[in-house]
Protein backbone atom coordinates (compact mmCIF):
# COMPACT_ATOMS: atom_id res chain seq x y z
CA UNK A 1 0.00 0.00 0.00
CA UNK A 2 0.85 3.52 -0.94
CA UNK A 3 2.10 5.72 1.49
CA UNK A 4 1.50 9.12 1.56
CA UNK A 5 2.62 12.05 3.20
CA UNK A 6 2.33 15.47 3.86
CA UNK A 7 4.48 18.01 2.03
CA UNK A 8 5.85 19.30 5.24
CA UNK A 9 6.36 16.08 6.39
CA UNK A 10 9.13 15.41 3.97
CA UNK A 11 10.23 18.75 3.03
CA UNK A 12 12.69 18.57 6.60
CA UNK A 13 13.18 14.64 7.12
CA UNK A 14 16.30 14.18 5.21
CA UNK A 15 16.79 10.36 6.15
CA UNK A 16 13.22 9.78 4.25
CA UNK A 17 14.41 11.38 1.17
CA UNK A 18 17.92 9.76 0.79
CA UNK A 19 15.94 6.16 1.48
CA UNK A 20 13.72 7.18 -1.58
CA UNK A 21 14.06 4.90 -4.94
CA UNK A 22 14.04 7.36 -8.30
CA UNK A 23 10.22 5.90 -9.26
CA UNK A 24 8.92 6.65 -5.74
CA UNK A 25 6.71 9.34 -5.03
CA UNK A 26 8.73 10.85 -2.06
CA UNK A 27 11.59 11.51 -5.35
CA UNK A 28 9.14 12.72 -7.57
CA UNK A 29 7.97 14.97 -4.55
CA UNK A 30 11.91 15.95 -3.68
CA UNK A 31 12.31 16.99 -7.43
CA UNK A 32 9.48 19.05 -7.63
CA UNK A 33 10.19 20.99 -4.48
CA UNK A 34 13.95 21.48 -5.76
CA UNK A 35 11.90 22.95 -8.91
CA UNK A 36 9.97 25.27 -6.89
CA UNK A 37 12.67 26.42 -5.02
CA UNK A 38 14.53 27.06 -7.89
CA UNK A 39 11.41 29.70 -9.89
CA UNK A 40 10.88 31.31 -6.69
CA UNK A 41 14.99 32.16 -6.16
CA UNK A 42 14.79 33.40 -10.27
CA UNK A 43 11.70 35.41 -9.67
CA UNK A 44 13.38 37.20 -6.72
CA UNK A 45 16.46 37.35 -8.72
CA UNK A 46 14.84 38.47 -11.87
CA UNK A 47 11.54 39.51 -11.35
CA UNK A 48 7.89 37.45 -11.48
CA UNK A 49 6.61 36.95 -15.03
CA UNK A 50 3.43 38.75 -16.23
CA UNK A 51 0.88 35.49 -16.29
CA UNK A 52 0.60 36.77 -20.60
CA UNK A 53 4.54 36.12 -20.85
CA UNK A 54 3.95 32.57 -19.09
CA UNK A 55 1.28 31.85 -21.21
CA UNK A 56 3.57 32.71 -24.21
CA UNK A 57 6.57 30.64 -23.03
CA UNK A 58 3.97 27.57 -22.64
CA UNK A 59 2.24 28.26 -26.17
CA UNK A 60 -0.94 28.91 -24.87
Amino acid sequence: MISIKSVSDLQNNNELLQDATDESHVSLTKILLAELKKGEDSAAKNGWLETADVRKLLGF
